[in-house]
């Protein structure tokens, strides 16, 4: 996952002053696509989806706020565009950036919000071939 580390960093350091939502993921040489996946999110539920056309490398980035006991975000995926599973998930119980990252060849991928018990949740998934 090489490839995605350099943006996946750019990423972080730009939501320290930009914010979630001021972020614009560059879609260059490397083949990397993404969208904002959870926007406010402030219980169980599924974001957004990002087409990925067969890509294997996925990464979810949470950026969390007014936490105490937490979530379970969830890098999610599917084949056929009806049943989605977990590539990856990682529990959130603190403010701050969490990178969550998976390999899986699927046709979709989003995030998801689980064992909601307090907190707001905003996300992009990036994808790179």
């Amino acid at each position: 996952m090489a490839g995605i580390y350099g943006a996946v960093k750019k990423l972080c350091g730009a939501l320290s002053s930009e914010g979630l939502d001021k972020v614009i993921v560059e879609q260059g040489d490397n083949g990397l696509v993404s969208v904002q996946t959870l926007t406010n999110a402030t219980s169980e539920g599924a974001g957004s989806e990002l087409s990925v056309s067969g890509r294997s490398k996925h990464v979810l980035v949470v950026v969390a706020s007014g936490v105490s006991a937490g979530a379970v975000l969830k890098l999610q995926g599917t084949v056929d565009d009806t049943n989605w599973f977990d590539i990856e998930e990682e529990i959130v119980d603190r403010d701050g950036v969490t990178v969550i990252e998976g390999e899986r060849i699927v046709t979709k991928v989003r995030g998801a919000v689980e064992k909601y018990a307090d907190g707001t949740y905003n996300a992009i998934v990036m994808s790179v071939v």
